[in-house]
């Protein structure tokens, strides 16, 4: 090629064609170890106009006009320079259980110019551009996170975990242990019906076996970053994923600047994921800036699609128990929903009317007890009796609502319904009684507690006004995938 300064040092990178060859010649040829030599070409300064115009990359078969290109001498072709500088393996925390290998769409290829044979997901089907974060990493070392353990084994079925590292926890079996509505996971505060559980020997600490397991590191879809666990007792947050307030473990982005966490639960979200409410695999499928409407509650989340169907699942609702336990039935109920029906049920609870296509639990034997999923799970399921926070130096105390009569909530003048409720002593008189986060919001914004210096363990005011919205770190991460 007479456009070529053959005064630039060739690239000590291999040609994508002859990579190619030896990722499928089975016999490895002998031919294959002759060298190509790779030359940089600057687009803008060596190649004539009309070259800039028709040539393509003879790896992704694309057309670039305006980067930087290589010509290998020995197979006459022309590649972007990011081709043929494309790592052979990579790791993604989209798929963070295997590294992903770069293929080639030819030779002997029946692609067109600018098309792309593997510009679809083999799991989900979806566009796979934009997997870079925009991190330049060149030169730099490959991190690796080890799958570190939260817990060391002290004995036969015995641990000592880092959420409770002053006593040992002992391995109970599903059938040496009762069941309790009130007996709850430390980690994903939700009871321990069944599976394995550890309980601590001396106290009344109680981990799920798969909590426990849980490890200090993670990847996951909705960052791009590595997850810490998070296992501080008094950790108050809102779940960055499912919008939930929370008081169990969390895992948290381990850059400081970004500010993305999630609940235990969304963490353990993983594609394919499947739920008993759907038959087909769910994906976690994103556009920029869209937020689809969850087929169930309706609301609009981040969320899990079906490519089979229009289903939608929002990690909140695709995260909900889905066998739970209710006080009045000696049987378990079962998350339903059904999305084209014309019947309707009564809620043992609130007595009010149960529609199947927003979802509520539902008893499957004779007696057939339906509730809402709001009146037995509560608005915050996921905040726990038992610990306090503090909101702009007002310190809530969260207390069970066990009694046998329900107090005045002090915020909507109606009965306390939910398991929690809210005690604060800013009262002269008698303590602050209220039943949920949204009550907490009303109260302290109509007495002025919002222009007092904004301090808390977890919470603030605009979290407690019940946002569905994406939290804070959790768009611009979802808009780099």
């Amino acid at each position: 090629m007479d456009f070529l300064d053959h005064s630039s040092p060739p690239t000590t990178f291999l040609c994508p064609t002859l990579r190619y060859k030896k990722q499928t010649d089975p016999e490895n040829d002998p031919s294959l170890e002759e060298p190509h030599s790779l030359f940089p070409i600057d687009s803008k300064s060596q190649l004539n106009q009309s070259l800039r115009n028709l040539y393509f990359c003879a790896s992704c078969n694309h057309t670039e006009k305006y980067t930087s290109v290589i010509w290998c001498d020995k197979c006459n072709q022309l590649y972007h320079k990011e081709c043929v500088e494309s790592p052979p393996e990579i790791k993604v925390p989209y798929h963070p259980k295997h590294p992903l290998q770069l293929l080639f769409p030819y030779p002997n290829s029946t692609l067109q110019v600018g098309s792309n044979h593997y510009d679809k997901c083999n799991c989900c089907g979806e566009d796979t551009e934009d997997l870079w974060d925009g991190e330049e990493l060149e030169g730099q070392p490959e991190v690796e996170y080890e799958d570190i353990k939260a817990f060391k084994k002290i004995g036969d079925g015995v641990i000592k975990h880092v959420s409770h590292p002053y006593h040992d926890m002992r391995l109970d079996k599903k059938e040496n242990y009762k069941v309790e509505v009130e007996k709850r996971c430390r980690a994903c505060i939700l009871p321990v019906y069944e599976g394995n559980i550890y309980s601590c020997m001396r106290c009344d600490f109680i981990l799920h076996e798969t909590c426990a397991h849980l490890p200090r590191t993670k990847w996951h879809p909705l960052d791009v970053h590595p997850l810490t666990l998070e296992v501080a007792q008094q950790h108050k947050f809102q779940c960055a994923a499912c919008r939930n307030r929370c008081c169990g473990f969390a895992y948290r982005c381990a850059k400081a600047l970004c500010g993305f966490q999630i609940d235990v639960r969304c963490a353990l979200v993983s594609e394919p994921f499947t739920h008993e409410l759907h038959p087909h695999p769910l994906f976690l499928t994103f556009e920029r800036g869209i937020f689809r409407t969850c087929s169930m509650c309706g609301k609009q989340r981040i969320h899990l699609n079906c490519i089979e169907c229009s289903f939608v699942f929002c990690f909140r609702c695709a995260t909900l128990p889905y066998k739970v336990k209710y006080k009045h039935d000696e049987h378990y109920l079962t998350l339903s929903y059904e999305e084209d029906t014309g019947g309707y049920n009564w809620c043992d609870i609130c007595e009010r009317e149960t529609y199947p296509r927003v979802g509520f639990y539902t008893c499957n034997s004779l007696c057939s007890a339906t509730v809402h999923i709001e009146c037995l799970l509560g608005v915050d399921p996921f905040v726990n009796h038992g610990q306090a926070f503090e909101i702009n130096e007002v310190w809530f105390e969260i207390i069970p609502n066990d009694g046998l009569t329900r107090e005045i909530c002090m915020g909507c003048r109606k009965h306390c319904c939910y398991r929690v409720a809210y005690k604060a002593d800013i009262e002269s008189n008698r303590p602050l009684l209220l039943c949920s986060m949204e009550c907490i919001y009303s109260v302290m914004s109509s007495r002025g507690y919002e222009n007092r210096r904004k301090r808390s363990t977890g919470f603030n005011l605009e979290d407690l006004a019940g946002h569905s919205g994406p939290a804070r770190g959790s768009t611009e991460n979802l808009a780099r995938k």
